[in-house]
């Protein structure tokens, strides 16, 4: 499945942040995780875009969204340590992360985004190995995992492989994401690669186009 012009089309962008069931991105979003789920568990997914961009966090959301009009409710865990992205979709969509419901500790903190749909910031770090080393991810994802329907995890970069390594081993798969207009195939081919030499379960490569 390609997502179509989702860079060149600010309203293509939009679309993806906030459907309705009868709509053509709604079945698009289903398939898509459909596809994903029939071969792999559906429990923890791993999203990981191949640039440093926002396409990780919007797929994240547009799953979410669609399995919340399922009356399915999900997680999205924004563990991209590194350069995180998902505040600035937090803004497109208007939620405040200074309106939070109390977690256990202040990084367990969720912001709400619907009903169905709620998120955890982990907070960037100066030294983000550490911070997967010491197992900050694992333990979100495992004092929630019995609370939602779905966990989305957003991945660093694949290419701090260290890192996504470590994730891996929490999660069931990863949808590695890229855009065909801003990332080079070569770059794509080196990221899948990575992947199979750390015999992490590749679920889909999704090109957003």
């Amino acid at each position: 499945m390609f997502f179509r012009n989702i860079k060149k089309n600010q309203n293509r962008l939009d679309a993806f942040l906030s459907f309705d069931e009868k709509s053509k991105t709604f079945n698009e979003v289903i398939n898509l995780f459909n596809e994903i789920t029939s071969l792999y568990s559906n429990k923890v997914i791993a999203i990981a875009a191949v640039n440093d961009d926002y396409s990780s966090s919007v797929i994240a959301i547009a799953l979410s969204n669609a399995l919340a009009l399922n009356k399915k409710t999900s997680l999205i865990i924004d563990a991209n340590l590194y350069n995180p992205t998902f505040p600035k979709i937090l803004e497109k969509l208007n939620v405040s992360q200074s309106s939070v419901e109390k977690g256990k500790t202040k990084k367990q903190d969720f912001l709400t985004i619907n009903d169905k749909v709620k998120a955890i910031c982990l907070t960037p770090s100066p030294f983000p190995s550490e911070a997967f080393k010491d197992g900050v991810v694992k333990k979100t994802i495992t004092e929630n995992s019995k609370k939602f329907d779905h966990i989305f995890v957003i991945s660093p970069n694949v290419e701090m492989h260290t890192d996504i390594v470590i994730l891996a081993e929490n999660v069931d798969c990863i949808l590695l994401v890229s855009q065909r207009d801003v990332t080079e195939k070569s770059r794509i081919f080196k990221t899948i690669q990575t992947i199979k030499e750390n015999k992490l379960t590749l679920a889909k490569v999704l090109v957003i186009k």
